[in-house]
């Protein structure tokens, strides 16, 4: 792989990273709230576990391709309540 391509990769990487980080966030949210409001989360926690997991895989390729063109890997801030804001479906 030339050193385009690699960045290639890691700008559609950073994209895809960013997208589920946002489902993750929404999901940990919408189980704690479920939880709290006295609701089964049973499967609210376990599509969460899935988001959890495909980011790690995503994480993982991130720091590949960073590890490739010789970069840093970074860490990402954390994000604002997705559940209180305007936006009500996070996909």
């Amino acid at each position: 792989m030339n050193r385009a391509m690699f960045e290639d990769h890691l700008a559609a990487t950073e994209r895809e990273l960013a997208e589920v980080e946002h489902h993750v966030a929404y999901q940990r949210e919408l189980v704690a709230l479920l939880r709290h409001d006295g609701h089964d989360a049973g499967q609210a926690a376990w599509l969460l576990k899935q988001f959890e997991e495909v980011l790690a895989m995503h994480i993982t390729a991130r720091d590949w391709a960073r590890q490739a063109l010789g970069l840093k890997t970074s860490r990402r801030k954390s994000r604002p309540s997705l559940l209180s804001s305007k936006r009500s479906d996070p996909f």
